[in-house]
């Protein structure tokens, strides 16, 4: 029986060739891991912030709506989290209905369109 001698040696140098190319590779995808999941949370902040303010506003009667709209500004805690953030809103109404449209933007470092919602006004919310 013929011994092989020194194909040890090269596994050795395969496995850790192999080794570094995965933990270069994991050490690369990290920090992209990390944007994306502050970016999901950023949408998700943003996402809860127009649905709060927009229940807030369809539930108000027209006066209050007007005057609501003239002051619609972005929450305190929100501020703290989203740089820049700003908050538009717009209200129209066609043959569906009132509606109006929320729009949030912040510094996201990159162009980026604005998230909006939109809802619509019940009859009986603007006669009050």
């Amino acid at each position: 029986m013929k011994r092989r001698r020194g194909s040890f040696s090269v596994e050795i140098v395969i496995s850790a060739t192999v080794l570094l190319a995965a933990i270069g590779l994991m050490a690369s995808m990290i920090p992209r891991i990390g944007r994306s999941w502050r970016e999901t949370r950023n949408y998700q902040l943003a996402m809860h912030e127009l649905a709060n303010q927009l229940e807030l506003l369809t539930s108000l009667d027209s006066g209050e709506l007007t005057i609501a709209l003239a002051n619609l500004n972005v929450s305190e805690e929100l501020i703290d989290e989203l740089p820049g953030a700003r908050l538009t809103a717009e209200k129209s109404s066609d043959e569906f209905g009132t509606r109006i449209r929320l729009e949030i933007r912040w510094d996201r470092g990159h162009d980026s369109q604005p998230i909006s919602m939109i809802g619509w006004l019940s009859e009986g919310t603007n006669e009050r």
